[in-house]
């Protein structure tokens, strides 16, 4: 596991965005907090970027649910992908004004 994080944390994207205006786009950490998640560093992960835990829970759900045929599967994703967007705004926003 240790190697793995190690890759990850070498291959590290960069973001567009941020070196071209210098603030933080919404998925900002997104990288950093998934190292950190799989370090167990939960909370660590929350404060890099909220919205991860919720992705991933949408994503796993989602693969269930085309596996599985969940009865009002797709309402739920619905549900789950909208409050993922919202947590990613709501992150978003949080950070910008800490920053200012």
């Amino acid at each position: 596991m240790e190697t793995l994080i190690s890759f990850f944390e070498e291959h590290l994207f960069t973001c567009s965005i941020k070196s071209l205006i210098g603030l933080d786009c919404p998925g900002c950490g997104m990288q950093r907090a998934f190292i950190a998640l799989l370090r167990g560093e939960i909370m660590e992960s929350l404060k890099l970027n909220a919205s991860l835990l919720p992705f991933l829970f949408t994503i796993g759900f989602t693969i269930c649910h085309l596996l599985f045929s969940f009865q009002n599967g797709s309402k739920y994703i619905v549900v789950f992908f909208s409050s993922t967007a919202a947590i990613l705004v709501v992150n978003f926003v949080v950070k910008l004004i800490l920053h200012s």
